[in-house]
């Protein structure tokens, strides 16, 4: 798949996977990160790319990223936690942000 000349959105844009992502993508393309920087930072964004602060838990935050002139989402924002002391809400909390996204892109 050719993605040259796409606007793209990363979710979790900020943290390490999504940052290295944006940073390959970012030359041919127009790259939007956006992230609630809960676990990345905003350092890791790269220049030149779009940065917007924004919970995918909350659905008018979601609506804010992901415009009609977005063609390509990578969803990498979750919740991680190496203690597991609430796995259920981990859970809860990653699978409300994948069906935000979701729901978006299907409207």
């Amino acid at each position: 798949m050719d993605l040259s000349g796409k606007q793209i959105l990363i979710t979790g844009g900020a943290g390490l996977v999504g940052s290295h992502l944006a940073g390959l993508l970012a030359p041919d393309n127009r790259v939007v990160v956006a992230d609630d920087l809960s676990k990345g930072t905003r350092e890791r964004v790269p220049d030149g790319v779009e940065f917007i602060e924004a919970d995918m838990t909350d659905p008018a935050d979601v609506a804010e990223a992901i415009t009609s002139d977005v063609d390509v989402v990578f969803h990498f924002a979750a919740y991680t936690d190496t203690n597991y002391a609430n796995p259920r809400q981990l859970f809860e909390e990653n699978t409300e942000m994948t069906y935000n996204v979701l729901e978006r892109m299907d409207d």
